[in-house]
């Protein structure tokens, strides 16, 4: 995190999808004018082989904050590869995002591994408004449930394109045939 930015996940039983709880990213972004950041990193996966998935479907609540929220994965090159569901979080709908791993851009232009994936990041960036002069604070929570890898059929991915931010926003997750 950068200088007076913090962030944390913790359960909560009131903002989630189904089971038990769900997880709330809780930020906090202080800054007088350059971009900030916060994030949590899970590592060390219990499996980084993705290779038979072609998406990562969760459920979100966003806040309605509209700052830069990044979904990050890492693959064994260590080249870091990114989406943005900066739009998505400007609402404050609890929808299903599902990322295909073709949406995710290398930072230094490379090709996802899926069959290594070394790390899964949750990240928070500042957007300050335009014309807004002092100190900018946000401190605030988005809520995800059920993060998991799926395999979505050819059917699937014609019927649901992907937005203009490489995302798929719906209200059911694509799994539930229901």
């Amino acid at each position: 995190s950068a200088a007076g930015c913090s962030s944390s996940f913790t359960l909560d039983a009131a903002n989630k999808v189904d089971g038990n709880f769900g997880g709330a990213f809780n930020y906090k972004l202080v800054t007088t004018g350059s971009e900030v950041w916060t994030g949590q990193i899970k590592s060390n996966l219990v499996s980084g082989d993705l290779s038979a998935y072609n998406a990562i479907e969760m459920w979100v609540n966003p806040d309605g904050m509209g700052q830069k929220l990044v979904i990050q994965l890492t693959d064994a090159s260590g080249e870091e590869f990114e989406v943005y569901l900066t739009d998505f979080v400007k609402g404050t709908e609890a929808q299903w995002v599902t990322i295909p791993f073709s949406s995710f851009v290398g930072k230094q232009g490379g090709t996802l591994d899926t069959a290594n994936i070394t790390k899964f990041a949750i990240w928070c960036n500042s957007i300050i408004p335009e014309g807004y002069t002092g100190t900018w604070e946000v401190d605030s929570k988005i809520f995800f449930d059920g993060i998991k890898a799926v395999s979505l059929s050819d059917e699937i991915l014609a019927a649901n394109p992907v937005d203009k931010n490489g995302l798929i926003i719906t209200d059911k997750s694509l799994l539930d045939t229901d």
